[in-house]
Parts: C-alpha cells; sequence; structure tokens
C-alpha cells in the first residue's frame, strides 16, 4: 500500500503550507524506490521521490508528476517536477474544487503546480485548478494537432471572474509571459472577465509561487491585494538582443585526432595549461611541415588532387603560452634538424671549398684568354676558359643542402629563397607574428607581399630572382604555415590591400580559442616520457620515409580515398555546394568555404600520414575523413570570427564586460554605480571610457539608458536576463547547438548529412550534466529499440513546456539514437 514519508509530509505542510486532509485527499505517496512509481513513468524518469496523483475534470487520474530525489537533468537545468511520458494533458483538478467549476458565480483561480493548487485550497481559495507547465491548457489530439485541453468543457466560463496565478517571473521571463497571454485571450474568448496575481520577488530575487506566499506568512486577504486587471507591457515591450560577436569559437575536436597525436595532444595541453585548440592546430602543422610536400591527395575519379599541407593559425593574447606549445610539439623536427646538419655541413664545406677551387681556375683561365691577341680569340687560352665556367656552374649547380625544415623570423623574400634551398617544401612556425605581419607590409616594408602565401598554399610554381646566380623555379612550391598571432596582427591583416581579396585569408585554418588564463591549475602533470618517444618516433619516421622517384626526379606519392570515403566525400561536397548560395550556410564565407573541401582533403592526407608507416601503400578510410570533416567543420566557425576581426566588427569584449558587470549588479543602475563597480578594470578608468561599450550594448537591444537629472540610468532587457531559457546568447553552448541542429525535424527524425559529422563535436561540446543526459538517454532508446526511438520522439514533439536548448537537446538525442539504430540495421 502506497505511504508517504515524515520528510515528504514535513515538506508539504511548512514548505506550500497545505492541510493534511488535502495531502489525504490528492493521494500524494512516496515512491521509496524506482519500482514503486506507475507503469506510466519511462526508464529514464525512474527515481525515488515524492508521486503527486493529477486528476482531470471528471475525477479520473489522468498521469503523475514525480519531484525526485535526486532529479534528472535536461537542457543544463534540474527537472524537478517529471511528468509520466506515457501520461495524459490534463488540467489538475483537486476534489474539492470539482463540484464548483460549473457555477460561473464562484471566482475560479488557475495556477501552475499541484502544490500551488493544494495550497490555494488550504488557504481560503474555493474554487481553484492548475496546468502542467505554463502551456499545459493546450493539448494533442488524435491526429497529432494542438488542440485547446477538453476539460474547459466542463468549466462554466461565461461571465466568470477568472484569476491567473502565475508565478512572480511572469513580468520577466518571456516563455511564461507569453503562455499567460495565450491563456488569457482563450478565456476571455469564452466569456472571462481575466485578472492576474502579480506577486512581487522576495528580497533575495528568489521568485515567489502562490505556495511560497503563503508558506511566507502571507494571508488570502494580503494574496489578493496583489491581483490587477490588466498585466503592465513588459518594460514596454523590448526588443530581442542582438547577440554580440563571438569573441572565439566553438572547442577543438579532440576526439578527431586518432591515436598517438590525440593521446600527445591532450598530455601537452594539460602540461602547458593551455587550450586544447593550441595543441591540436600545432600537431597538425608539424605533421605538415614533416610531410615536406611529398604527399598529394586524390579526391575524386576526375583527377583532382590537393597537396598534403596546412597553413594554420592559432589567435591569442599575450601570456596564454603560445610558444611552450610550439616548442613542445615541434621538438623532433629541432632533434633532426639538429642530428642531420653535422654531416651535411661538412658536405656543403667540402663543395663550398671545390668552388673557390673552380673559381680560382676560372679566374687564370680568364687572365690567359685576356692575354691573347684579338686575332687569336678562338685559342686554346680562350678553350680553357669557357670548358672552366662550365665546371664551374656545373659544381654550383650541384649545392649541397642543408636541411632546415621549421623557419620563425623569415620575409616573404626569404621564404622564396628558402623554398628554393629546401627542395620546394619549407615551415613558417613560430609563437610569435612576425612572418605574417612581414607579408602585411607591416614590419619592414610598406608594401604587402602576399604571393608565397598564394602559391605557397596551392602548391604552384615560384620563380626565384637571384643576385649571385640565374634565377630558379621552384616546380611545386609548399608552404605549411603554422603561426600563434595576437588579435591585432588579424586585424592588420584586414587591413592589407588584397589580401582578403586576392584569397590570402580564404588560404588559413584559423583557431581562435577560449584563453584558460584564471584557470590554469599550478601544480600538473609532465607529458610521459613514453608519449613523447611515441611522438617523436612518428615525426621522425614521416621526415625519414623516403620520397617518391620517376625518371630520376622527385615526385610526390599519391594517397586515394577507398570507395567507402569517396562515396561519404561525395555526400559531404552535394550538402556542401548547396549551401555556397548568399543564403546558404556558408553565404558570409564563401571564399574560404570554396576551399574548404580541399581543406578536408589536406587535413584527412595529414591524419592517414600520421597513422601509417607506409601511408601510399593504404587508402584513406571513411573514418579519417569524418575525423577531417569533423576538423574542418571546427575551423568554419572560428573563420567567422576571424573574418569579423579583419572587418573591424569584432572589438566588442568591452561591451561584454560592461553587460556582465550590469547582470551582476542588478535590473537597473547608474552609470556612476557601473563606472564604481568596473573603476579598478585598466579599460575603464574614466567614466567616458563606458561610453563606447554601453553604446554598443543599447544598439544590440541589450540595454537602455535615460537620463534622469545628471544621471544616466541604464535598465538590462529582461529578455536578455540568464534565467530566460528562450534567449540565451549565441555565445552560449546552447546557441551554438541550436544553430548546429536548426535543421534537424522532430517529426521527420531525418537530418541533413553534415549534422551526422557533427553530432560527436557537439556532444564534446556539451557540459558535463547535458552529456551524461544525452549518453543516458540514448543508451534507454537503444535498448528500447525502434519503437522507443519513435514513442519518444513523438512525447518530446508533444512536450510544449521544453526550451529551445531542451529541444536543441532533445534532437541531438534522437539524431544520436537513430545513426545507431540505422548502423544496427546495417
Amino acid at each position: 500500500m502506497a505511504s508517504l514519508s515524515d520528510r515528504h509530509r514535513l515538506e508539504l505542510e511548512t514548505r506550500s503550507l497545505i492541510l493534511p486532509d488535502v495531502i489525504t485527499e490528492r493521494g500524494y505517496f512516496t515512491a521509496w524506490t524506482a519500482d514503486d512509481l506507475p507503469e506510466a513513468f519511462a526508464a529514464w524518469q525512474r527515481r525515488s521521490g515524492l508521486v503527486i496523483p493529477i486528476r482531470d475534470t471528471r475525477g479520473i487520474t489522468r498521469n503523475w508528476q514525480l519531484k525526485a530525489d535526486q532529479p534528472r537533468r535536461s537542457g543544463g537545468k534540474l527537472i524537478k517536477y517529471d511528468s509520466a511520458s506515457g501520461g495524459f494533458q490534463c488540467l489538475d483538478v483537486p476534489e474539492r474544487s470539482r463540484p464548483l467549476l460549473g457555477d460561473p458565480a464562484i471566482p475560479l483561480w488557475i495556477t501552475e503546480g499541484s502544490k500551488k493548487v493544494d495550497s490555494g485550497l488550504s488557504n481560503g481559495i474555493p474554487c481553484i485548478v492548475g496546468v502542467m507547465g505554463v502551456y499545459g491548457f493546450r493539448g494533442t489530439n488524435e491526429h497529432n494537432g494542438k488542440v485547446v485541453l477538453a476539460d474547459f468543457e466542463d468549466i462554466a466560463l461565461n461571465g466568470r471572474e477568472v484569476v491567473l496565478a502565475f508565478d512572480s517571473d511572469v513580468m520577466t521571463k518571456s516563455s511564461v509571459r507569453n503562455a499567460l497571454d495565450r491563456l488569457s485571450d482563450l478565456l476571455v474568448r469564452r466569456g472571462s472577465r481575466v485578472r492576474y496575481l502579480l506577486l512581487p520577488d522576495f528580497d533575495d530575487g528568489r521568485k515567489c509561487g502562490l505556495d511560497d506566499a503563503f508558506a511566507s506568512g502571507l494571508t488570502l486577504t494580503h494574496v489578493e491585494a496583489f491581483i490587477v486587471d490588466h498585466l503592465p507591457l513588459p518594460h514596454e515591450e523590448w526588443p530581442e538582443p542582438i547577440p554580440l560577436d563571438e569573441p572565439e569559437g566553438p572547442p577543438f575536436p579532440l576526439h578527431a585526432l586518432p591515436g598517438t597525436i590525440g593521446t600527445y595532444a591532450a598530455a601537452v595541453a594539460a602540461e602547458t595549461q593551455t587550450p586544447i585548440d593550441m595543441a591540436g592546430i600545432v600537431i597538425l602543422g608539424t605533421i605538415s611541415a614533416a610531410v615536406g610536400g611529398r604527399y598529394v591527395v586524390g579526391g575524386s575519379r576526375q583527377g583532382w588532387i590537393e597537396p598534403v599541407h596546412g597553413m594554420f593559425l592559432v589567435v591569442a593574447e599575450p601570456g596564454n603560452r603560445k610558444s611552450a606549445v610550439i616548442r613542445a610539439v615541434t621538438k623532433p623536427i629541432a632533434d633532426y634538424e639538429r642530428d642531420v646538419q653535422p654531416d651535411e655541413r661538412v658536405t656543403f664545406a667540402q663543395w663550398e671549398s671545390q668552388i673557390r677551387v673552380l673559381e680560382k681556375a676560372l679566374a687564370s683561365a680568364e687572365t690567359a684568354a685576356g692575354k691573347s691577341s684579338a686575332e687569336d680569340k678562338v685559342t686554346d687560352a680562350e678553350a680553357i676558359r669557357m670548358a672552366a665556367v662550365k665546371t664551374l656552374e656545373a659544381h654550383r649547380a650541384t649545392r649541397p643542402r642543408i636541411t632546415r625544415i621549421v623557419y620563425d623570423d623569415v620575409t616573404p623574400e626569404a621564404a622564396k629563397s628558402a623554398l628554393a634551398e629546401q627542395g620546394g617544401a619549407i615551415a613558417v612556425m613560430s609563437g610569435e607574428s612576425a612572418f605574417l605581419s612581414n607579408t602585411a607590409g607591416s614590419r619592414y616594408s610598406d608594401t604587402p607581399n602576399h604571393d608565397v602565401i598564394l602559391s605557397g598554399h596551392a602548391a604552384d610554381s615560384i620563380r626565384v630572382d637571384r643576385k649571385a646566380r640565374p634565377a630558379e623555379t621552384i616546380e611545386r612550391a609548399c608552404l605549411t604555415i603554422c603561426v600563434m598571432v595576437q588579435p591585432d596582427v588579424i586585424r592588420e591583416l584586414g587591413r592589407s590591400p588584397g589580401f582578403v581579396q586576392r584569397g590570402g585569408a580564404a588560404r588559413l585554418l584559423p583557431c581562435l580559442p577560449a584563453d584558460n588564463l584564471g584557470r590554469r591549475q599550478i601544480d600538473v602533470a609532465c607529458v610521459p616520457a613514453d608519449l613523447s618517444k611515441a611522438w617523436s618516433d612518428l615525426v621522425t619516421r614521416i621526415l625519414q620515409h623516403v620520397p617518391a622517384m620517376r625518371n630520376g626526379s622527385y615526385v610526390p606519392w599519391t594517397l586515394n580515398l577507398d570507395p567507402e570515403a569517396l562515396a561519404e566525400f561525395r555526400t559531404y561536397r552535394l550538402w556542401h555546394e548547396s549551401q555556397m548560395t548568399r543564403d546558404g550556410h556558408f553565404g558570409d564565407i564563401r571564399d574560404w568555404a570554396g576551399k574548404e573541401c580541399g581543406a578536408v582533403l589536406r587535413i584527412a592526407g595529414l591524419l592517414h600520414i600520421g597513422t601509417h608507416e607506409a601511408p601510399e601503400h593504404v587508402p584513406i578510410n571513411a573514418d579519417t575523413l569524418r575525423r577531417a570533416i569533423t576538423i574542418a567543420t571546427y575551423f568554419e566557425q572560428h573563420v567567422r570570427v576571424m573574418y569579423r576581426m579583419m572587418r573591424g566588427r569584432s572589438d566588442q569584449s568591452d561591451a561584454r564586460t560592461v553587460l556582465t558587470a550590469l547582470e551582476e549588479l542588478g535590473t537597473s543602475n547608474t552609470k556612476r554605480e557601473l563606472h564604481r563597480k568596473l573603476q579598478d578594470h585598466v579599460a575603464f578608468q574614466k567614466s567616458e571610457h563606458l561610453n563606447k561599450p554601453l553604446q554598443v550594448l543599447e544598439e544590440h537591444g541589450w540595454i537602455r539608458t535615460e537620463r534622469e537629472g545628471k544621471s544616466l540610468k541604464i535598465y538590462i532587457n529582461p529578455l536578455a536576463g540568464p534565467d530566460n531559457p528562450d534567449n540565451l546568447p549565441d555565445s552560449s553552448q546552447y546557441g551554438r547547438l541550436l544553430s548546429e541542429l536548426s535543421g534537424f525535424s522532430l517529426e521527420s527524425g531525418t537530418t541533413t548529412p553534415v549534422e551526422l559529422h557533427r553530432a560527436p563535436d557537439l556532444l564534446e561540446a556539451l557540459d558535463d550534466f547535458d552529456r551524461a543526459d544525452v549518453e543516458d538517454l540514448v543508451t534507454e532508446l537503444g535498448d528500447g529499440g525502434p519503437a522507443a526511438v519513435n514513442q519518444w520522439r513523438v512525447d518530446v514533439e508533444n512536450n510544449l513546456d521544453l526550451t529551445d536548448h531542451e529541444r536543441a537537446l532533445a534532437a541531438l538525442v534522437l539524431d544520436i539514437a537513430l545513426r545507431l539504430a540505422g548502423q544496427e540495421a546495417a
């Protein structure tokens, strides 16, 4: 027999001020274990806790709610009251109110939540009903249509006074306000005179519900004093705030780096206490440098090939340990250069010595030829001179190479010479910005020079003019770039004539990570010695791999996609091309996106080479291609941030700082109070320093300012509040999740091809609670089979109380569950 625990009874009687006989009439009971719950609760809902029966206008139990002892999470928040998924939507009608529903002379109160209903009954409200959620006055019919609950047909509404008694957040939460407005319209259309209970928040900022008001000591007379005939407009109908530009992109998808590569990236990030993005990007750049232009990837049966090297860029403020990451990851290349250079220097010294000998021989031959008479020009002396010239030039052509793979502070002209000296492939890798500043013309020259970036990305030929010897042509110039720069360098590049217009920006794979400053640990573990050795061995193996030769000349190895990878790449390209219109997904970055499919092949090549000892003998598989698509997709969002910086639109960090301070102060403040809070901040030493960020916030709809005498009053848009689930800023992980799943259809359960690739990234981006919820639900749906998946989809679609980010999480669950079901079926 069901019973109620002493703890739950005390909670109902003291916290909600519900009378014992009302508790008995409702039939509250304690689920001591998950097995005590009614069958209508799904597997993922089952927990111990307080169970609340819900009866309709005819006294039939149609649903139950569980107030779990340990509530589950969904969409980043605790589900305090969990309605049984197998129950039915209805009005919550207590037994005492049911006989009074047909009498329009008795005022009717409508509130949200069973405990508020019972508290109202216990404190003098004779006729009160509840809705299960703010939109609980609607339900779903047999055709899956949204209709008003049939329970309203059992209530006399003509001429009746109806008090809508929602919680105190009705004026600050747009979702609650919208629901209240719709319910009010419904009642007015049926002849009711609607009034509103506007309870104030508690002094500490907590919202107040009907039961909270009674439990705080208020009587019904006190509560009725807060009833008004008309709802005021929510702060003169504020506009939806325009999201501020993102200061950084989403986190790097570590799971896309296979084997040793991913493990080493995580270890370096942990040791240096830097964002995982830095290590991930520099690892890709290091593999690219080690490859040295010796591979290409075939992207189709039509002969499309891409060179396997990339141009990577990390943008970070000073103090983020950029150089430490560069040193750690590129150490195997530095060690390799150090090991091979001594013997090469001996060979080079011998070559130089022979050059001097041949130059002396040529000088002697020229002297002898000069002494010959004019009529004797074709003498033995002249023949000796010509032979000496040919011998010297032939020897110069055999100039031995002193291996240098990585360059740092180099000008565009010097980079071209280095490419010629190193056989057509070098890498510019640095924790500083010298190279890009040089190409922008902001250091040694006022004239920008982007040619080496443009040609070095495409593996085009480059002509190198020499002062001391004839010009030289590099047939395949493969320039790897992996530099870490400060944000100002990106702005310089945006101002550099022709860099964006000629496609320089479109060739970069940028990363603008959130920094770890202020959150770094002091005592951290070093990268394990065996892991460092594994990384070193991997890079050295790539460096020592013998290039392909044809007819005595160096040619790059060709890596091919296996049939499955080729088919998947074609699917991706079809979707990608469809999104290249000006109103498509890539409409704002079309120049960069035009090279993204090629970037996918390059990244796939780097991952493939990093995981195979003889990569040219093994085709690139579909898993590697999917990893490459995941990484390329990561770059998409970072490119958008980079372009905003280049166009001068990204300097909104001060506005964000000011908005955070305003939210901490409260909904309305003065500029004087704001400056007092921020005056220790280096950017806001003077009050006028607040003018620009306040202007930005007002232009974007986050605040309003009004002059009151000598004070400037600042009001925060209530739609922008952190408690408003319908208006989360786009900088949140949920905003990104919503945008990524914008094409997902809950009704059809279908996704676009790219979303199938993105699901792992989105899962990685969630916080621990949300990720656990998603993984638990996927497991339970998988155990239940296709029927459970379909039923769950219907339940989610019918749940009108879900916030946008909860619906996005539900879409992600369904996406993963459907893909897993498809794999099992296959």
